[in-house]
């Protein structure tokens, strides 16, 4: 969202809004904001299951279907990204950023390795 000339809020895109699955939601935050370089942080995987259900957070991590949303919204964004890399008329630049997302967002793709490890981090504070 962003604010027009006269204040209001004006929404320029929809993607991710509305409800989804909570399990789906939680393993989407964890790792977006616990993997760096591939790896999670355990400990800060532990402390932000464990606040969310303290809070009352209903969303559980039980399996790999629990990061079906994460890897959807993944590959919507690189097809996105692919379409305008190799749109001739998209701007030079924009063709430019759009490669670059596509390399980062290759490079971040969970891998079943990691959504393993995920998986037997928060699981069990799960139940």
């Amino acid at each position: 969202m962003l604010v027009d000339g006269s204040g209001q809020l004006v929404v320029l895109d929809w993607d991710d809004v509305g409800p989804a699955s909570p399990g789906r939601e939680l393993a989407y935050l964890l790792v977006a904001w616990h993997v760096h370089d591939g790896q999670p942080d355990a400990a800060a995987v532990r402390r932000t299951v464990a606040a969310y259900q303290a809070a009352g957070g209903p969303g559980r991590i039980r399996d790999e279907q629990s990061f079906g949303m994460l890897i959807a919204c993944m590959l919507n964004f690189l097809q996105s990204q692919a379409g305008v890399a190799l749109d001739p008329h998209a701007a030079a630049g924009h063709r430019q950023h759009a490669d670059d997302e596509i390399s980062d967002t290759l490079a971040r793709l969970p891998t079943p390795g990691l959504i393993a490890q995920l998986i037997n981090l928060a699981a069990p504070l799960s139940g």
